[in-house]
């Protein structure tokens, strides 16, 4: 008896648990997956230049 209340017990505990370790999972993993491309360096490097002419540095 004692056996399956803690099986049961141990059984939502993990019902709990893992439904918000999946959403963290993911939302690790969404913000690790991201590519920066040359069209990106290029329109950083003329902002920064741009803004460097204006003397905001």
């Amino acid at each position: 008896m004692w056996v399956q209340i803690a099986l049961t017990a141990l059984c939502v505990i993990l019902l709990i648990f893992l439904p918000a370790n999946v959403r963290i999972s993911r939302l690790e993993r969404s913000h690790r997956c991201f590519s920066m491309g040359m069209e990106d360096v290029s329109r950083a490097y003329r902002i920064a230049r741009a803004s460097d002419r204006a003397r905001v540095f």
